[in-house]
């Protein structure tokens, strides 16, 4: 399962100044703006329409199931979005380009990743040959189902001779600050290390700012060797492919 941008959207008819546009429209927040389709199903932006007042009100099923309709169209459109924007997905072979981690939250998780301190970091800095990079966001509702099964990745991983030591994990909360990032990891019970990351810099080392993503890093390299985009809930799987490329 992959999601990329969550958006919620609202139907409302307005009344518009342009005598060409006198029929009721459908108006459908988008991000930031606020896009207008009317019946011939153009699109033009809010700003262009004079719109001289907005009140919600209750909609015809016809009406409903074509707003519907439009809400799906757009919200594929959204999910595209970062390809438009020059967003490319990662894969295999990737370069994780340079990001500096926030500090762990505490001395345990520092001693975890091999770090001297609980301070900034890089994935250099970590004393694994292999490091799990989770990219999430704490109010991703894909985040929230996928983090159990995370947990008993990391858990499953703890218990394998052979990845214990090879692997360590980090998450990384995207647009977050260190308050959502706390709350997050106690909430899920997450056992391994979750970093504040406010201004999306792994997101932007990546290239690839949309989440979740789970991605298992060459410590030497720098390379992607293992990937998933978006959430994921077969535990098994998930272990079997991280088994097979951290060789």
């Amino acid at each position: 399962m992959t999601h990329r941008h969550p958006y919620t959207f609202r139907i409302f008819f307005l009344k518009t100044r342009n005598p060409e546009l006198e029929t009721q429209n459908l108006a459908l927040p988008f991000g930031r703006g606020c896009l207008i389709i009317w019946k011939n199903l153009l699109i033009v932006p809010r700003h262009e329409l004079g719109i001289e007042e907005t009140k919600e009100v209750m909609m015809h099923p016809t009406k409903k199931g074509l707003a519907l309709g439009c809400c799906l169209a757009l919200l594929l459109f959204c999910c595209a979005s970062p390809l438009l924007a020059g967003e490319v997905e990662p894969e295999v072979g990737t370069v994780l380009g340079p990001v500096t981690f926030a500090a762990p939250m505490s001395a345990a998780e520092a001693t975890y990743l091999g770090l001297d301190s609980a301070r900034p970091f890089t994935l250099k800095d970590v004393k694994s040959p292999y490091v799990l990079v989770e990219q999430f966001n704490t109010s991703c509702p894909h985040c929230m189902h996928e983090a159990p099964f995370l947990n008993q990745l990391f858990e499953r991983m703890q218990q394998d001779p052979a990845l214990k030591g090879k692997v360590k994990f980090l998450a990384a909360a995207q647009s977050g600050d260190m308050g959502p990032a706390t709350a997050w990891k106690a909430m899920q019970k997450v056992p391994f290390p979750v970093l504040p990351d406010p201004n999306s810099t792994l997101g932007k080392a990546l290239n690839f700012t949309p989440y979740p993503v789970t991605m298992l890093v060459d410590n030497k390299s720098g390379k992607i060797v293992w990937v998933q985009i978006g959430a994921f809930d077969d535990v098994d799987e998930v272990f079997q492919g991280i088994k097979a490329a951290a060789k």
